[in-house]
């Protein structure tokens, strides 16, 4: 239930959509229901003779076939929009999970591999809550249905199409917890391996330098050869239960066609309603498909789910405080460490508002580290307290904070695709921005001897000098970490 609350929390967010996609499935269940019986009476009136009720009968399809091939499309284009928009919420909510998570944990993960993962486990969670939730109630109650009309026309071929349908469960339940086991062990090992072909253009420069290039191709083939090995074992149970459900299939078709058979001839039974009954239980295998699909996919979702969360610890964050201002920043008893009895400090200090502070020390000292424990970066691994005025940083919203009033000048900045103004102003609120102009107006030397473009692509990045520069122009505005400096 956890996997399908995940999914409907973004569904939800899209209720006009989801609900005039649910109401066309439920169109289009009817034409299941009902163009095998214009179908059948068709036949009968072609077999009786009888012109009028048969040019009838040819209307009514060409008119139910019109209707359902409109809704299929506009089904289709709803889905479309749905799945596109969810997805994307799904997969930026859990990115979003791990800025709020330890970046200690974070580290030890391949990214490529983990992006993937987080990708793939969103999807497969929202595809089946769009698809599934209703698609199983929808096809239990259409299978009810159909089934008490094929009773009505024989109680005999209704019996057998049940012990068919009972059978088809036993098969679904007899694979479940292999088709488990299988789904899971493909998605580790359809990460990685797309992970690692990831890694290959990633470093091409380094691993082209470096004459690297056919190691790492043997390196991918070994990580291919284990995901084709899944891939093939996957299929191998999927093709055991389906072998076995065709079987089951041919044997239900013989049967109504012998009792079919034996029912006309008997005069008890119209060609026509014999069809009727051979395309109902189409649609009933069709409906019991989907049931078993739907177990699978449950599984396949859960699997996910399962794997999101070790990936994604926090999928359903607790809601943080967000502070507007800080007049001082308390660190009691504050020690931390990345490898145990390794303590990088222990210290207990107060840092004010409107101060420069200075940290010094050797190299590996943990100087950066403590800026990085102060602005949020690691969650659990300290020991102490860390206050912020009187509220601990564990409740706060650190991520949201460090958007306006904590800064760190790096030698190598990520930058965003756009203009330079775009990620110099992407923190600055409006009435800070003509102090902002006038500074660059001011450092605009940095740029023009370099050619620096005005559009910003992947890859690009401003001039280091820049940086500290803008930094303590900014210091009054809010904290400021640069290199060993702090700017309070």
């Amino acid at each position: 239930m956890k996997m399908i609350k995940f999914g409907f929390k973004y569904i939800l967010k899209h209720k006009s959509n989801y609900f005039s996609y649910v109401i066309t499935n439920i169109f289009q269940s009817s034409f299941i229901i009902v163009i095998p019986f214009i179908e059948g009476t068709l036949i009968d009136s072609l077999t009786n003779i009888e012109i009028l009720r048969f040019t009838k009968m040819i209307i009514f399809l060409l008119v139910a076939s019109g209707i359902s091939i409109f809704n299929q499309l506009a089904n289709r284009y709803l889905y479309t929009i749905l799945q596109t928009k969810v997805s994307f919420e799904a997969n930026l909510a859990s990115i979003n999970s791990l800025y709020e998570g330890s970046y200690i944990e974070f580290s030890k993960k391949d990214p490529a591999i983990l992006n993937d993962s987080i990708n793939q486990d969103c999807n497969s969670i929202v595809l089946f809550c769009i698809n599934s939730v209703h698609s199983f109630l929808l096809n239990i109650c259409s299978g009810i249905f159909i089934i008490a009309i094929i009773s009505c026309y024989s109680w005999i071929i209704s019996l057998g199409i049940l012990i068919s349908l009972a059978l088809y469960s036993i098969s679904y339940v007899l694979f479940k917890e292999k088709i488990y086991d299988k789904e899971t062990r493909l998605k580790e090992k359809t990460s990685q391996y797309f992970g690692k072909l990831y890694t290959l253009v990633y470093y091409l420069k380094s691993i082209k330098l470096n004459g690297l290039k056919e190691f790492g191709f043997y390196k991918i083939k070994k990580v291919y050869e284990e995901f084709y090995q899944e891939v093939k074992n996957r299929q191998m149970i999927h093709s055991y239960n389906q072998g076995i459900m065709m079987i089951i299939s041919v044997l239900t078709q013989v049967f109504i066609f012998y009792i079919g058979g034996l029912l006309i001839l008997n005069k008890k039974l119209s060609i026509g309603i014999l069809i009727i009954v051979l395309n109902y239980y189409s649609s009933l295998l069709d409906s019991i498909q989907i049931l078993i699909e739907f177990g699978k996919e449950y599984l396949s979702a859960e699997a996910s789910y399962d794997r999101l969360k070790k990936s994604v610890k926090d999928i359903f964050l607790r809601k943080k405080i967000t502070k507007k201002s800080v007049k001082k920043i308390e660190f009691q008893n504050v020690s931390f460490e990345y490898e145990k009895n390794h303590k990088l400090f222990d210290i207990s200090m107060i840092l004010e508002k409107n101060k420069i502070y200075q940290l010094s020390g050797n190299n590996g000292k943990g100087k950066s580290t403590f800026i990085f424990l102060m602005c949020g970066l690691f969650k659990e691994e300290y020991h102490g307290v860390i206050l912020y005025d009187t509220l601990e940083q564990k409740e706060l919203n650190i991520e949201k904070m460090n958007e306006y009033m904590i800064s760190i000048c790096e030698q190598d900045p990520y930058l965003f695709d756009g203009t330079i103004n775009e990620n110099l102003y992407c923190k600055t609120k409006k009435e800070k921005r003509a102090d902002l102009r006038r500074l660059l107006i001011y450092n605009s030397r940095f740029f023009l001897p370099l050619g620096f473009p005005s559009e910003i692509e992947s890859g690009d990045s401003i001039p280091n000098t820049l940086y500290p520069r803008l930094a303590f122009e900014f210091a009054s505005w809010g904290m400021i970490s640069s290199a060993n400096t702090l700017a309070c």
